[in-house]
């Protein structure tokens, strides 16, 4: 899924939706492979789809997660304007 040695540019977009087995079916129905499939312990669910011949990228369906959505809130409130990418670990600290 991420090994594109030598591929420089946008990997994925991600998008969230409120009915993640629905979006999945739909990519699926559209043609789209779904590339990788993650469920975290926490029950975290996402996959990547393989949209890299239409869209040039892959599109990574993530579920509706609170957790996640108010840590990013919560650094986006706090954002002091200087350093604009944070890691997962950072995010969730």
């Amino acid at each position: 899924m991420y090994d594109d040695t030598g591929r420089c540019g946008l990997h994925h977009l991600c998008i969230w939706t409120d009915d993640y087995d629905k979006t999945v079916e739909e990519f699926l129905a559209e043609g789209f492979e779904e590339a990788m499939k993650l469920e975290s312990i926490d029950g975290r669910r996402a996959s990547y789809f393989d949209c890299r011949d239409v869209f040039g990228v892959f599109i990574k369906v993530n579920a509706p997660s609170a957790d996640l959505w108010n840590a990013v809130k919560a650094k986006a409130d706090s954002w002091d304007g200087e350093r604009a990418l944070l890691s997962m670990s950072d995010l969730l600290s």
